[in-house]
């Protein structure tokens, strides 16, 4: 009897806010979740290294920690970044910081503030090339299909923005596969997103964490935006906010 096994996957971590960078591999293609702040020589190193065909570029959520290197690697690899269109306007304004859409101001300047601290000023935020939307029947959604088959999907799980999405791969009904999931800031070990900045809403992510308890299978390997592995069966037994039904 074979073993099940999970995909191949590996997890670069960023020095900005320790952000993941996961590439997740299948058949010699490659594709990469989220692109931190100064991954992109990471990235294509290993990719070069290994001999991998890359396939895109998908982001969990606009927050421009998971977003930084988005640009750089999209155009190093040739690849089109995909992204939830609740969450586009992250890719043109980061930062918040455009006068012309108010409400998606930030007052407080809390990631221009971060991002100075390292040096990284929102002028040198540079907007990709490639932007593809989630569901608009992308090509590359179509060359994913193709390598994965049904074992990949998508999934919409708002809360910390209106956008945020959790990729899932490696999972298929009746299947004995260990299927993996990149959870952006959604769902950490033993923690959850933050809906305290803006386009965050702490009544729809109850509602996200509530559906995720039920949409990943207990043996899901969770990849957060931050921070170490976990189970999904983990979380569900430990994390506090899954327990109490959040917060």
């Amino acid at each position: 009897m074979t073993e099940p096994t999970r995909p191949e996957f590996h997890v670069l971590q960023a020095d900005v806010f320790a952000a993941n960078t996961t590439l997740i591999v299948r058949d010699n293609t490659v594709v990469i979740v989220d692109a931190g702040v100064g991954v992109t020589g990471q990235v294509t190193s290993l990719i070069e290294r290994n001999g991998w065909d890359p396939l895109g570029l998908f982001i969990t959520h606009g927050h421009v920690d998971h977003t930084w290197d988005a640009a750089e690697l999209s155009a190093a690899l040739d690849i089109p970044v995909l992204i939830h269109e609740a969450d586009r306007y992250h890719l043109d304004d980061p930062f918040g910081i455009d006068p012309d859409f108010p409400e998606r101001r930030d007052p407080s300047r809390m990631l221009v503030q971060a991002f100075a601290s390292f040096g990284l000023r929102p002028d040198l935020f540079t907007t990709p090339n490639r932007i593809e939307t989630l569901g608009s029947d992308a090509a590359v959604e179509s060359s994913i299909g193709q390598v994965w088959g049904g074992q990949w999907r998508w999934i919409a799980a708002p809360g910390h923005t209106p956008g945020a999405t959790i990729y899932v791969f490696g999972d298929e009904a009746d299947s004995a596969a260990l299927p993996l999931a990149c959870t952006g800031d959604v769902l950490f070990a033993r923690s959850v997103g933050r809906t305290d900045l803006p386009g965050g809403d702490h009544r729809i992510m109850a509602d996200t964490l509530e559906m995720l308890c039920t949409a990943l299978r207990s043996e899901t390997l969770l990849i957060p935006g931050h921070g170490p592995t976990t189970t999904m069966g983990d979380e569900l037994t430990f994390n506090p906010y899954l327990r109490s039904g959040m917060m």
